[in-house]
């Protein structure tokens, strides 16, 4: 898993966040319209809304939505210790198959990166939107590195110059 701080000043970040958080947005949008997903949690959600309408005086729609999204995943959130948002990514480590899967990163040129990235690396990753449904109730919207296009790496601060050191070190299949 992998996580990256938007960087505000930034017009591409911050469209990039809109972006995917627009994404979250219609994913839950969809699913509380279509009357096949989440009938449990719907169902379920009905009177914690309702409870939630009488204490607030928000209308019953707006306290049902704030309860269902507290069942969604969503890859952007704000962080706690400051107004930044961060995005959360992923990729499995092993293929359905068994075999271990590849990260490839490159730079801006198209050459291969070796070594670990550090803090303060300024990166790419091509990303690929899933969604899924738990048994639990639960759901959210995925986003899972491409192994077909990998990460393209910006820039990648030595460790000395930035504390904290590595933030990410990839291991490669031999």
């Amino acid at each position: 898993t992998g996580m990256t701080k938007e960087d505000p000043s930034n017009p591409a970040s911050v469209t990039t966040f809109d972006y995917i958080a627009k994404m979250a947005d219609d994913v839950v949008k969809f699913a509380l319209n279509d009357p096949n997903l989440l009938k449990k949690l719907k169902e379920e959600s009905k009177e914690e809304a309702e409870e939630m309408a009488t204490e607030t005086g928000d209308s019953f729609d707006v306290c049902f939505l704030t309860v269902i999204k507290e069942s969604f995943n969503s890859p952007v959130n704000k962080r706690e210790q400051d107004e930044y948002r961060q995005l959360r990514f992923s990729q499995n480590v092993y293929s359905r198959s068994g075999t271990q899967n590849v990260l490839p990163m490159k730079n801006a040129s198209g050459e291969n990166v070796a070594g670990p990235l550090n803090r303060g690396a300024m990166i790419a990753p091509v990303l690929k939107p899933s969604v899924y449904f738990m048994a639990d109730g639960k759901f959210g919207l995925k986003l899972s590195i491409s192994l077909d296009h990998g990460i393209r790496v910006d820039s990648n601060p030595d460790a000395a110059e930035r504390a904290g050191g590595v933030l990410y070190a990839f291991k490669r299949a031999a």
